[in-house]
């Protein structure tokens, strides 16, 4: 095996590493190869089972004893646990565990910051987990909740990414606002020289909103003890996180953690790792020596399990009149909530040959976002849609049309090794951004409107010959 450098693409970030690969390339197919697998349809392994209701998802999960845990859950922004008392709530009929930070005040949560804990006296968002209850079926367990009596002490909050940032700001961490305390700069190149040299200048602000996942199937958990050996089943995209993370928290053996997702209904990025919930449930699970499930409501998912967070993001560009970019600037400051847990944000933008990128990632009393700032939809805000926007602008002002200038654009982006993007989809993306612009049609480069694409529905209803209703169309009315 030879050793050779690559770059490897994940989310839009991109990383060179080292690859090991056979000496000798493998023989390619021929055009005429006879492929069995390769370009031949063939049945989701799943599909019988997900269209009869046979799947089975965590939510469908239900073990002989099983208990049902509930959370009581912060109802401020920013708060101390002044004082708790559970009596009401344990001598509840049913009710056979109840967790506190008082029975976890040494256990820490490493996956949102090295100061976080799994239940801590202080809150900072709405949604913070108070306490845990379980008993033998969620109604129960709903109603201990209520029996749970806690004095709060409300303290100062900042929900505003600007303001957090601002000295006099109320701090969500006693360091402050933002994230490692300074913010997080890559430049390449004279960007000064850059800017001096374009003809054409075009500066925009562009701010994205909260967005949640809101998956089909909420967050959910079983977890199940066997002597030293845990079983969860767990709504998850990531069981081989979940697996480890849980082994490392509870300081077990890989080899005594089974991590089982049979289906899942949606995650999108929000369901890549370990979460409290299911650590909770094998804690809970543990202590009573039987089952417990936790499935999440859906207010709890919009409050507690991540988001695409909301992001300012200031971005300069010059280009010559020919198009060919000279230098691309972007400053984005970043919502990441009340942990400090990272977001992929202005890296996008670093696919030039000079640009300097600045982020400042803004602690504040909100509901954390996804970690690490993942989600194929909504977790991270991604920087080239607001590239994209402004490249509206460039050809009006340098008297390009938007697919020279695109060409031009892509060409100079990919110079370089790291961005492998096809040149047509960049085309077609700006194309539909300059439909959308304004209400007005972009003119097509022979001076008329480009034809209007079809839809993926229209398109097989024409091959098909099936009409909207769901008709087959006659030989007639059949489109061409």
């Amino acid at each position: 095996m030879a050793k050779k450098k690559t770059i490897v693409e994940i989310e839009d970030v991109y990383h060179e590493v080292v690859v090991e690969v056979p000496e000798q390339e493998p023989t390619s197919w021929g055009r005429e190869a006879e492929l069995v697998v390769v370009g031949k349809p063939g049945p989701r392994v799943e599909a019988a089972d997900m269209v009869s209701g046979r799947a089975k998802y965590t939510h469908d999960i239900n073990l002989p004893g099983m208990l049902y845990a509930k959370t009581l859950r912060s109802p401020y922004a920013h708060a101390r646990i002044v004082r708790i008392d559970t009596r009401r709530a344990e001598a509840l009929p049913g009710v056979k565990a109840l967790l506190t930070h008082k029975d976890l005040s040494d256990m820490p949560w490493p996956f949102q910051g090295p100061n976080a804990k799994l239940l801590d006296t202080t809150l900072r968002y709405v949604g913070d987990e108070v306490a845990i209850v379980a008993a033998v079926d969620e109604p129960t367990a709903a109603d201990a909740i209520r029996l749970i009596e806690v004095e709060y002490e409300e303290l100062p909050f900042v929900l505003d990414p600007e303001k957090a940032l601002e000295a006099d700001a109320p701090k969500v961490w006693p360091e402050g606002n933002l994230l490692r305390g300074q913010p997080s700069v890559y430049e390449r190149g004279n960007i000064a020289q850059g800017f001096a040299e374009a003809d054409v200048v075009v500066e925009q602000t562009f701010r994205s909103q909260h967005q949640v996942h809101a998956c089909a199937e909420t967050h959910a958990s079983v977890a199940q003890w066997r002597g030293n050996k845990l079983t969860v089943w767990d709504s998850t995209q990531g069981t081989h996180a979940v697996r480890e993370q849980l082994a490392q928290m509870l300081r077990l053996p890989i080899a005594n953690v089974r991590a089982i997702t049979q289906h899942m209904g949606g995650g999108f990025g929000s369901k890549l790792w370990l979460n409290k919930y299911t650590l909770l449930a094998a804690l809970l699970a543990k202590r009573t020596g039987r089952p417990v499930k936790m499935a999440l409501e859906r207010e709890e998912e919009a409050l507690a399990m991540g988001n695409r967070p909301a992001n300012i993001m200031q971005l300069k560009a010059g280009c010559k009149r020919d198009g060919s970019l000279t230098a691309l600037y972007m400053k984005s400051i970043g919502t990441i909530g009340a942990y400090p847990t990272g977001l992929a944000v202005a890296r996008h933008c670093a696919k030039s040959t000079v640009v300097r990128t600045s982020r400042r990632r803004s602690m504040t009393s909100t509901s954390m976002p996804t970690r690490r700032g993942h989600t194929v939809l909504p977790a991270m805000s991604r920087a080239p849609g607001r590239s994209s926007r402004s490249s509206i602008c460039w050809p009006r002002r340098s008297g390009l049309t938007p697919c020279s200038f695109d060409r031009r654009t892509t060409a100079t982006l990919t110079r370089g090794v790291i961005n492998r993007t096809p040149v047509r989809d960049s085309i077609a993306l700006t194309a539909k951004a300059q439909l959308s612009l304004a209400g007005t049609r972009v003119p097509h480069a022979s001076g008329n409107s480009p034809p209007r694409p079809r839809s993926v529905a229209a398109e097989w209803r024409r091959k098909s010959g099936v009409g909207a209703g769901g008709r087959r169309a006659t030989a007639s009315s059949r489109s061409t």
